[in-house]
């Protein structure tokens, strides 16, 4: 947070180059002939004490109905408790499930190239875990306290947290951990089986959905 006699100019560049990531990405949509709609959310998410209490999402049900394909993204936002803080798009997220004319159904997270028994980038024996589900999740979010994949806002253990707060809240809800990789992205969106990453459900995998995902699988290379 900030105080009000505070230096600003940070909280201003960062929310330039927010919007700068989202242009290119707004762009490269463009150029494919997506309706892409950039988004700010700053302009209309409050929050208080570090969590969105309060956002106008009427436009972006709008938006979906006219065929457009808005692109949030993670945002400077003012905050009421301790004068701003990063709303990141994991808790815009968080938010748009709650809201009943859009609850997603999927998220897709791109990024680590899956969740793994340890951090990857620090320990060699890490596995790969295929999908988190009810049955192993306190042990998942054991394995991930170190918290690796850090950013401003937060390490794959906030993200797997809140991952799962909002399966637990909507069970349908399918969650997607996978590396940018333009091919993995594809077969995602596709529902084509893939080999990599991770999927998280509320329910453990039965046979005829998953073949051997209830293991720990080895990391790839």
């Amino acid at each position: 947070g900030l105080a009000a006699d505070a230096d600003w100019f940070g909280f201003a560049a960062t929310s330039a180059a927010a919007l700068r990531l989202n242009r290119l990405v707004v762009d490269a949509l463009l150029a494919v002939d997506i309706p892409a709609w950039s988004l700010q959310p700053s302009t209309t998410v409050e929050t208080a004490q570090g969590q969105v209490v309060a956002w106008q999402t009427d436009h972006i049900v709008q938006a979906l109905i006219h065929g457009l394909v808005p692109v949030v993204h993670g945002d400077v936002s003012f905050d009421r408790g301790q004068g701003c803080t990063i709303a990141s798009t994991e808790m815009l997220l968080q938010w748009l499930c709650g809201v009943p004319a859009l609850a997603p159904t999927r998220i897709i997270l791109v990024g680590e190239s899956a969740v793994y028994t340890a951090d990857p980038h620090k320990d060699s024996h890490a596995q790969r875990i295929p999908h988190i589900h009810r049955d192993n999740i306190q042990q998942v979010l054991g394995g991930a306290s170190g918290s690796y994949g850090i950013d401003v806002t937060g390490g794959m253990h906030s993200k797997l947290t809140l991952m799962w707060r909002l399966v637990t809240q909507n069970p349908l809800l399918k969650v997607c951990f996978v590396a940018p990789d333009a091919q993995l992205l594809i077969d995602v969106l596709s529902d084509t089986p893939i080999e990599a990453g991770t999927i998280m459900t509320m329910n453990p995998p039965n046979s005829d959905q998953f073949q051997n995902s209830s293991k720990i699988a080895p990391k790839t290379p």
